[in-house]
């Protein structure tokens, strides 16, 4: 935490002038160079089971692919695949080992993940590259960042043999180039890049949890109160507002692509006559918006405290609780996966498919009889939904500042002192 805090106060203070004042100074580098192959012990890559006569299995060794790497840097445990003990010892050139650096070389190009205990034990194919760091010549959390830098990726791609989909070879990891600092000072930026990755971390896993806790509590006042059964459009109002758009002004544009299952994950800020003819719905706080294309998607987010100019895509239902249902009982029981399952089984089209409003609409839900018990849910309740709402708005800024960090860190233009970091 005092390492996020010295960061956040060194950002400010770079737009005063004065970064040297927090530990920070901006220099010209003078460090060596190198390549991946020239610092670490092992570059190599793995195999599919099934060429070796294995096969993928229920439950097992984690076997990481390319969709198990995600964009923030570490593994996605939900997309694992997993192989048995004896097809783990058999692909024993792939096996990881803590602190492993895994690069994807093929389809999507630079997606990276450092390997973790709680990752092991974990095999991987042919699509990703294990760089395994030599600790005498470089910092592990260093050689992570390095790779991490989308400018030096963006020109490892330009090596990309295109085939039937992308790949890189291992000799063009091996040989893509990196800056070497002395070591104290590799550890220095990996600590401080770290730090914030920590936080960044840190706040997701408490949304995480929070919410987790949350649905179970509304799962806990189903089973415990009084209940009634009503269709969703008793309880909600649909589309109530609808948007103009206004030549002369500007709008945060809310599209499907931008809702993951519970968030917005960004908002796209343009211009009315750059905006698409779709950009008609108009949200409130406490508002829920469900996509009605793709349902299977779970794409849905509780709107909380949105900026008046909030705009969002005709392709989501949004829902305005009314007096017997609160947002945010309302959110946990359209975020459960057996909403999604009811509205792909009313949904037509097979290529891209889509559900009415009206059919939602229909979907028969149980609520409180008695008003003051939902309403007892959503006084304890949504005070921590808007925690963390703050708490990701948090870590969108501090991506930001790591984002705007990295390169100038792993340049050095920046530097920070070795001995006592950031004091």
């Amino acid at each position: 935490m005092r390492t996020v805090r010295r960061v956040r106060e060194w950002a400010q203070a770079r737009g005063r002038g004065s970064a040297s004042a927090w530990g920070i100074t901006l220099t010209r580098s003078e460090w060596r160079s190198g390549t991946v192959g020239q610092v670490t012990r092992r570059v190599t890559k793995g195999t599919t089971p099934t060429t070796l006569g294995g096969r993928f299995e229920e439950s097992g060794v984690n076997f990481i692919k390319v969709e198990s790497i995600n964009d923030a840097g570490a593994l996605n445990h939900s997309k694992l695949a997993f192989i048995s003990e004896e097809t783990h010892r058999q692909l024993a050139r792939s096996i990881i080992e803590t602190d492993d650096i895994l690069f994807s070389i093929a389809g999507t190009i630079g997606r990276v993940a450092r390997a973790q205990p709680s990752d092991l034990p974990a095999n991987t194919n042919q699509a990703v590259a294990i760089i395994r760091p030599d600790i005498h010549k470089i910092d592990r959390g260093f050689l992570y960042y390095c790779l991490r830098d989308t400018d030096r990726i963006a020109r490892a791609r330009t090596r990309v043999v295109q085939s039937v989909q992308q790949n890189l070879s291992l000799a063009e990891v091996s040989n893509i180039e990196l800056p070497i600092p002395s070591l104290p000072e590799q550890r220095a930026i990996a600590a401080t890049l770290g730090a914030l990755d920590d936080k960044i971390e840190s706040n997701r896993r408490a949304a995480e949890l929070a919410t987790e806790a949350i649905d179970a509590l509304a799962l806990e006042l189903l089973a415990r109160a009084s209940t009634e059964v009503a269709s969703l459009s008793e309880l909600v109002g649909f589309n109530l507002l609808t948007v103009k758009p206004y030549s002369t002004e500007a709008l945060r544009y809310i599209d499907i692509a931008s809702v993951s299952p519970g968030r917005i994950d960004s908002v796209q800020e343009l211009a009315w006559d750059e905006a698409p003819s779709r950009a008609r719905r108009g949200v409130s706080d406490g508002d829920v918006v469900f996509s009605t294309v793709r349902p299977g998607r779970r794409s849905f987010a509780l709107v909380l405290d949105p900026s008046p100019d909030s705009v969002a895509s005709t392709g989501f239902a949004v829902m305005t609780p009314r007096h017997r249902l609160g947002s945010s009982l309302l959110t946990s029981i359209i975020g459960a996966p057996e909403f999604a399952e009811y509205l792909e089984s009313v949904a037509s089209g097979s290529a891209y498919p889509a559900v009415s409003v009206q059919a939602m609409g229909n979907y028969q839900i149980a609520v409180p009889k008695e008003v003051a018990d939902a309403d007892r849910f959503e006084a304890d309740t949504m005070p921590l939904r808007r925690r963390v709402a703050r708490a990701r708005t948090e870590t969108e800024g501090l991506e930001a500042l790591r984002n705007t960090l990295l390169p100038e860190l792993l340049s050095g233009r920046i530097r920070v002192p070795v001995e006592g970091l950031m004091p």
